[in-house]
C-alpha cells in the first residue's frame, strides 16, 4: 500500500498483511512531519466501483489501481452508462470525470443525489486540471458530489479516498439495495482488470505514465485536416469549461443568474481561449467551439438553479 506525506508528499509503501487495521503515527524521513494514517484491513467484502472518464485507456488504468487492491471496477465512458449502470444500486462509489460526456457533472449529480435511495452512491468527480499552475486550491463546491481528485493524484491517493467514504469493511453485494426492473438488459457485470504484476512503486510509476500520456493526448494540438480534430476540439472545451465551473461554482451560479458570467470569470475564461487557440487555432481560429461550450453551460446551469428556486 502507498500512502504519502501530509506535508512534503513523499510516497512510502505499508505491508498491509502485517498493519492492515491499525491506526498508526508516523513520521516522514525526507522531512520530518509526524502524521496519523489509518490503514484499511487486508480481510473485507469485495465491492465494485464505477469508473467513468471519455478516455478508455485512462478507465483501464484507473481500472489497474483498483484492482491493486481488489477493488472490481466497471468502466464506462458516457453519462447515459453511468445513470444506467448506478441505478442497478451494485456500486457504492463512482469516479466520475467532470468533462464525461453527455450530462455535464453538476446535473449527473444532482440526478444521482436525488434518487429516493436511502443509501446514494458516494461519488468522486474527477478533475482535468487543464492547467496545474492556475489550480493550486480547492474547488469551492462539489456540486453535491462527496470528493473530488485530480488526474495526477489518481495513483497515491484514490484508493484512499474511495476506502474512506465506504469504509474499510463497506457493505456486502448482498447488503445493496435490490435493483430496480430494468427496462433494458441489465449492465455486464464489473470488468476483470489485470493490473500489471508488478512492484508498489514499479506499478504506480507506469500509470503515472499511462495518465501523463492520456492527458497529454487528450490537450495535444491536432491539424485542422485530422478526421479527429474536432472531437478532440471539442472536448478540450469541454474540459475547460468543466473545471471552471468545478473551481468556482459561487461565481459561476452568480454569473449564470446576473447575467456577468464572463465578467467575474474572466481570467480563467482568458487563459482557457489561450490555451485552446494554441491547439486549435487552424480549425477553429474563432474559438467558437470553446464559446459554444460555454453557452451550453450557462444554459444548462441556469435551468438548474431555476428549478431549485421555483
Amino acid at each position: 500500500m502507498i500512502i504519502h506525506c501530509s506535508a512534503c508528499q513523499a510516497r512510502f509503501r505499508l505491508d498491509r498483511k502485517r498493519v492492515g487495521g491499525k491506526r498508526l503515527t508516523l513520521r516522514c524521513v525526507r522531512c520530518g512531519e509526524v502524521f496519523k494514517i489509518t490503514v484499511p484491513a487486508v480481510e473485507r467484502e469485495p465491492f465494485p466501483v464505477l469508473v467513468a472518464h471519455g478516455d478508455p485507456e485512462l478507465c483501464v488504468a484507473i481500472g489497474g489501481i483498483l484492482d491493486r487492491d481488489s477493488i472490481p471496477a466497471q468502466l464506462c465512458h458516457h453519462s447515459d452508462q453511468v445513470l444506467r449502470y448506478l441505478k442497478t444500486g451494485r456500486f457504492p462509489a463512482a469516479v466520475i470525470d467532470v468533462a464525461l460526456p453527455g450530462l455535464f457533472a453538476f446535473q449527473l449529480v444532482e440526478e444521482v443525489k436525488g434518487w429516493t435511495d436511502p443509501r446514494p452512491p458516494k461519488i468522486i468527480l474527477l478533475s482535468s486540471v487543464y492547467n496545474r499552475t492556475a489550480y493550486k486550491r480547492h474547488p469551492s463546491s462539489l456540486y453535491g458530489a462527496d470528493d473530488y481528485i485530480e488526474k495526477h493524484h489518481i495513483g497515491d491517493r484514490l484508493v484512499q479516498k474511495i476506502l474512506r467514504m465506504v469504509g474499510a469493511v463497506p457493505a456486502t453485494l448482498s447488503d445493496l439495495p435490490s435493483p430496480p426492473v430494468p427496462q433494458d438488459p441489465p449492465p455486464d457485470p464489473p470488468a476483470a482488470i489485470q493490473a500489471p504484476a508488478l512492484g508498489a512503486e514499479s506499478f504506480l510509476d507506469e500509470i503515472n505514465q499511462k495518465i501523463r500520456g492520456a492527458e497529454e493526448h487528450e490537450i495535444a494540438p491536432a491539424p485542422a485536416e485530422d478526421t479527429g480534430a474536432r472531437v478532440k476540439a471539442e472536448r478540450l472545451a469541454r474540459i475547460i469549461v468543466s473545471d471552471i465551473a468545478l473551481y468556482n461554482q459561487a461565481l459561476v451560479d452568480e454569473g449564470v443568474v446576473k447575467g456577468t458570467f464572463f465578467d467575474l470569470l474572466a481570467h480563467d475564461i482568458d487563459e482557457g481561449r489561450r490555451l485552446f487557440r494554441e491547439r486549435f487555432a487552424s480549425l477553429d481560429p474563432g474559438s467558437e467551439l470553446l464559446q459554444k461550450a460555454f453557452q451550453d453551460f450557462i444554459e444548462k446551469r441556469r435551468g438548474e438553479l431555476l428549478k431549485h428556486s421555483s
